[in-house]
């Protein structure tokens, strides 16, 4: 087998064995939908008021949201591999709380520790994904971050609603010992070995990951490149205040961090979330409720799956562009379905198809899109020297804009109408269309210093570009 071929394999074994981690994190997200169902429906396990059943969905992302900074600090002082690996006991620890939880107090503790799971997964695996990916392939390599966060939602909505609580936690909980044992044998980061100036262990990695031996030429002069960019990269101390220091460090985290909250109150946590009590409780043809939330999780994971070939076939910013307008499409027909009939005397009830409907609008163009190109942005834009703490902040974006988005949720619906809701999230899809369009760069196949080099760059008084 050619090199090349055998080191595009490796790369993509890596991804896929990290990205269990971050299936995981989809059965973490995707839970609350079934069991949401089970006890509004039945009382089992337990009964919850409303605003119970909105702090077991958001606490999880209180959780990550004050993980991901300690974890930026542990990998980059320990490593990216070896840190997700000291904190795979967090889930084990996690679905156990949950499987034997009848009190909202455990069911609430098993959430939070979800959480801190959730952010070191998001902190560390778009970070990882990148360092190991040739640039070619690290665009469609990222994308299986919200793959497989939609591969473990579906997971938790098809096996939900055929099992019971228990079962539900025990199942989820396989993927915790899975992860463990394959990544285990999986590879350091070449970039953080050579941040630690390992630069034997940083060949031997990078041999493996471009499936040629550690003396070919080759892997010397990808080693000699990568060690002249990270040092290069390492010259400027890492705090807070350099993340702002210059005109391409502000733009990189301006995009991101915008990025991640339109990615969040596009409204994908809801709806992921309270799906299964959003639409109406009709039969949808041959479909029950449950099928309807099945059906939702297929598309999420379909498109995301076509778009690991669009993102670097297509580029990034056409992506971005036409997700949001998508977006938009699609919560704007289910927040006039609700307008109409919580606000109107028109009769809407023959038209009850039309929140799902809008529903599957939004999820295709999400997952082409505003689902898995954030994260790939998370890990291109930064420099190696400012990827961790950056990798932490917009973890913790995400996770405060989850953590609202879900709280409020319910509460808005109550006190407004569900409408209004949809409506938030249609504006905000609207605004980050025009944001990438006016701020956002494309990325597409260029490597991780060319990128960096961009974002720098400074026009003289012909308008010529200049790199300082």
């Amino acid at each position: 087998m050619k090199a090349r071929t055998l080191g595009i394999i490796r790369q993509v074994i890596a991804s896929i064995v990290l990205s269990i981690s971050l299936i995981i994190f989809g059965n973490m997200v995707g839970w609350p939908s079934p069991v949401l169902f089970e006890i509004r429906e039945h009382g089992r396990p337990m009964n919850l008021t409303k605003m119970e059943q909105s702090l077991m969905v958001s606490i999880i992302y209180l959780g990550n949201l004050i993980s991901p900074l300690p974890m930026g600090y542990l990998m980059d002082m320990i490593g990216r591999k070896t840190a997700i690996l000291s904190l795979s006991v967090v889930p084990i620890i996690s679905w156990t709380l949950l499987m034997f939880a009848r009190d909202v107090i455990r069911l609430c503790i098993g959430r939070f520790l979800a959480g801190i799971w959730a952010g070191t997964v998001i902190t560390i695996g778009p970070l990882y994904l990148a360092e190991i990916a040739e640039p070619k392939l690290r665009g469609a390599l990222s994308t299986f971050v919200q793959l497989n966060v939609g591969i473990g939602t579906m997971f938790a909505y098809v096996v939900g609603s055929y099992v019971n609580y228990d079962q539900l936690a025990a199942l989820s909980n396989v993927f915790s010992f899975i992860f463990i044992l394959l990544f285990w044998n999986m590879p350091e980061s070449p970039y953080w070995l050579t941040m630690k100036d390992r630069d034997e262990e940083a060949a031997l990695s990078l041999a493996w990951l471009r499936g040629e031996h550690v003396h070919v030429t080759r892997v010397d002069m990808s080693i000699m490149e990568l060690s002249l960019g990270v040092h290069e990269e390492m010259q400027h101390p890492r705090n807070f205040k350099d993340l702002v220091a210059t005109k391409g460090h502000r733009k990189a985290l301006i995009i991101v961090q915008v990025l991640a909250m339109a990615q969040r109150w596009s409204g994908i946590s809801s709806i992921l979330a309270y799906m299964s009590i959003t639409i109406p409780e009709r039969n949808y043809g041959q479909l029950t409720v449950n099928h309807c939330v099945m059906v939702f999780g297929g598309l999420l994971v379909l498109f995301v799956l076509l778009s690991t070939y669009f993102v670097d076939c297509w580029g990034r910013k056409p992506l971005l562009l036409t997700s949001s307008i998508g977006c938009s499409l699609g919560t704007f027909l289910v927040g006039l379905w609700f307008y109409m009939d919580d606000q109107t005397n028109l009769d809407v009830s023959d038209y009850y198809w039309t929140p799902f409907g809008g529903m599957l609008i939004y999820i295709v163009f999400f997952s082409i899109g505003l689902g898995p190109i954030p994260t790939t942005e998370q890990g291109e834009l930064f420099s190696a020297n400012d990827r961790a703490l950056a990798s932490a902040l917009t973890s913790m974006t995400l996770a405060l804009s989850s953590f609202i988005c879900n709280l409020i949720y319910l509460p808005i619906a109550e006190c407004f109408g569900m409408f209004v809701n949809y409506l938030i999230f249609t504006v905000v899809s609207i605004g980050t269309a025009v944001f990438v369009k006016t701020y956002t760069i494309e990325t597409k196949s260029k490597t991780l210093h060319a990128i960096h080099q961009e974002l720098d760059k400074k026009n003289d008084a012909t308008g010529n570009e200049m790199y300082p």
